[in-house]
């Protein structure tokens, strides 16, 4: 085994490609990084990888296991015992080479699109050290990232513990600044033992600000904000199932009953539920004391209330 090993969870893999080889996996922590950059970017940082690994290792898929035909070739790998400085030489030679007699790359030189078919010593250099140091996305052209990025590109276990900090702040405490909410988040990261994780400054400040911003300024707002989307079918402390509305209201007028030959002073309750909304009626009726002076007109006028004058006043 060569350099060093490292244990990795199964559901730290996300399935890349299916080849006649079998599953290509790919960690995690690349995605969804790696699924954002085009077909030509993915090209580009593969042979660049194939070319660290080749120098290093003497293998271009970085394994004994994997060898290509004729692998390790001379002076590549450690065990020819030939310095990284003359192997990292040989490699910019080959590769000087393989683009000279390259129809494409030659035509291109000729167009005025690249400067030279010649890959210089200090440019291998410089991917084998990307490679030690930041692995695959130190082998991406930054140039090809620097386009708007959307929080999709975001690692999800960032997402997900920056989400679950924010939650309780829903009313119910008041919300602590935005420089406290990424201290804990950073701490949780290092205390799951997530250390291979990729968090771009710019991104990681715009999304938890967009997050922090839309809770609001105050404990009534964060209520207000984490109430706003419910629907009668969900449960949140503003209601509970037995939730229920009471109005009772006196009519304007007297009512005229045509079975008990009577005047009554009607009462009308509604009773709604407000998880459900559904809602019911009920009317109750008293007796109601007429007559003489004491009696005003009422001031809504319907056919009950001129049965009423009439029988109050004995008038036809």
């Amino acid at each position: 085994m060569l350099g060093e090993q490292e244990t990795i969870r199964y559901d730290h893999l996300a399935v890349a490609a299916i080849t006649d080889s079998g599953v290509q996996a790919v960690h995690i922590s690349v995605e969804p990084w790696w699924s954002s950059l085009d077909s030509a970017t993915h090209t580009d940082a593969l042979f660049r990888l194939e070319v660290a690994l080749e120098i290093l290792t003497g293998y271009r898929e970085g394994h004994v296991q994997l060898a290509q035909p004729g692998e390790p070739f001379f002076p590549f790998g450690s065990g020819y015992g030939k310095s990284l400085h003359q192997r990292t030489r040989t490699m910019a030679e080959q590769l000087s080479f393989e683009r000279r007699v390259d129809r494409v790359i030659t035509r291109r030189v000729r167009d005025g699109e690249l400067q030279t078919d010649r890959v210089s010593e200090s440019t291998v250099r410089l991917w084998v050290k990307a490679w030690q140091r930041d692995g695959l996305r130190g082998l991406v052209d930054g140039r090809k990232t620097k386009g708007k990025q959307g929080f999709d590109t975001l690692d999800p276990r960032f997402v997900q513990l920056a989400d679950e900090e924010l939650a309780p702040f829903d009313g119910g405490v008041s919300k602590v600044n935005l420089s406290e909410i990424e201290r804990r988040i950073q701490v949780r990261l290092k205390q799951d033992g997530v250390t291979d994780i990729h968090l771009p400054q710019r991104l990681v400040q715009e999304y938890l600000s967009n997050r922090y911003s839309a809770l609001g300024d105050t404990t009534r707002a964060h209520r207000s904000n984490s109430h706003r989307g419910q629907s009668s079918r969900s449960s949140y402390p503003a209601v509970h199932p037995g939730h229920c509305a009471i109005d009772v209201t006196r009519a304007d007028n007297l009512v005229w009953d045509e079975v008990q030959e009577r005047v009554y002073s009607v009462e009308i309750i509604s009773v709604s539920s407000i998880s459900s909304r559904l809602s019911g009626h009920r009317t109750r009726s008293t007796a109601a004391t007429v007559g003489g002076p004491r009696w005003r007109s009422p001031k809504t006028v319907s056919e009950f209330d001129l049965e009423s004058r009439r029988w109050a006043t004995g008038s036809e």
